[in-house]
């Protein structure tokens, strides 16, 4: 549901695909206890806002400093790209 909605509010809604969720699971390994589905992705929601919050001053900086450069992007839409970035090094 997140990836039909992302586009239409990206500041607000992360895309969930399989790498977030990976990411979102392994830091917090009770986003992957059994449930609904429905249950699962409010977990993975839930545990998304809960690193933008932890993490919101060094985000919101580098939204700053991106924004000084002509890139107008989210503090969610610029952890999805972090957590992307963690991904592909591995």
């Amino acid at each position: 549901m997140t990836k039909a909605l992302h586009p239409k509010r990206a500041a607000l809604i992360p895309m969930l695909d399989s790498v977030v969720q990976a990411y979102l699971e392994e830091d917090d390994p009770t986003t992957g206890s059994s449930g609904s589905y429905g249950e699962h992705a409010i977990a993975l929601v839930r545990s998304f806002k809960t690193d933008v919050d932890r993490n919101s001053s060094a985000l919101s900086g580098l939204r700053q400093e991106l924004a000084g450069r002509g890139h107008a992007l989210t503090e969610v839409r610029i952890l999805d790209l972090l957590i992307w970035s963690v991904s592909a090094a591995r």
